[in-house]
Parts: C-alpha cells; sequence; structure tokens
C-alpha cells in the first residue's frame, strides 16, 4: 500500500514544488493512514470508502489529537485522493464532501487601557522619528488594526 505514496511525494515534489516540511507532512500522514487501512483490513488505499475515511478521523479525534493536526491529516487525504481521481486511479474521490472538523477561534487578547497610555507615551516626540512613531501608534490605536 506504501508504494502508492511514493508516486504522489514525487508529484507533489515535482510538479508542486512543495516545500520539504510540507513535503515530510504529507507523508507522515499518508503514512499513519495507510497503516491504519492495513489494521482495518483495507487492502488497498484505491479500494477505501468515504466511510474509511470518516472512521479514520474519529480515532485521530479519539487519540485526543489536536483539531489543527486531524485538519491538517484530511486535507493530506484529499490531496492524495484528488491526485488519484486525476490520475484515474479510482472511479471517485471519496473525500468529496467530507468536512474539516472546526477550529475554535480565539479572541485577541486586550491591552489594559493603562498599557495603551503607556505605549502611546513612549514615543520621543522631540524627534521627527519619535513623532512619526507617536502618530503610527496613534492611528492603530485608532482603527483597531491589529
Amino acid at each position: 500500500m506504501k508504494q502508492q505514496v511514493l508516486p504522489f511525494i514525487h508529484y507533489l515534489t515535482v510538479e508542486k514544488r512543495l516545500a520539504r516540511n510540507t513535503l515530510e507532512s504529507y507523508e507522515r500522514d499518508l503514512m499513519k493512514y495507510m497503516d491504519y487501512l492495513s489494521e482495518t483490513g483495507v487492502p488497498s488505499a484505491l479500494q477505501a470508502t468515504q466511510t474509511n475515511i470518516q472512521l479514520y478521523v474519529q480515532q485521530l479525534r479519539g487519540q485526543g489529537r489536536a483539531i489543527a493536526s486531524v485538519s491538517r491529516s484530511l486535507v493530506s487525504l484529499r490531496s492524495f485522493y484528488h491526485y488519484l481521481y486525476r490520475e484515474r486511479l479510482i472511479p471517485a474521490d471519496p473525500t468529496i464532501g467530507l468536512e474539516a472538523p472546526k477550529t475554535q477561534k480565539k479572541l485577541p487578547r486586550v491591552i489594559t487601557v493603562q498599557d495603551v497610555e503607556a505605549l502611546l507615551e513612549s514615543p520621543d516626540t522631540k524627534t521627527p522619528s519619535g513623532i512619526r512613531d507617536k502618530a503610527m501608534l496613534e492611528l492603530l490605536y485608532a482603527t483597531g488594526i491589529r
């Protein structure tokens, strides 16, 4: 089964010119998936179904993996199956319609009024660069730009 991954990694290297770290992540994710398929009795990634993929994602979540890690694994699988479909190695892409786990959006930290006042007073307004810095800080604060 792992021999199915190597042409895909080669494609990502040569055609897509992905970064080494990205290639390593894709390969690691896909090898773990291949191990899962082997353990569950699926003879080949070419014969895996959408249900197999969903159960794999559920297993990752059950292992306590972070949502971001699970989502990245799913991206690897989608890319892999899209490649297999495009190469006509499978009749349909089983990842179509699969939804990635929702990541929690965190609110930005808010600084205190005292910290804002100290920040705005920190530039030396006796120099041109200090005047510029104070104007930039006031612009950022007044517009809420992050």
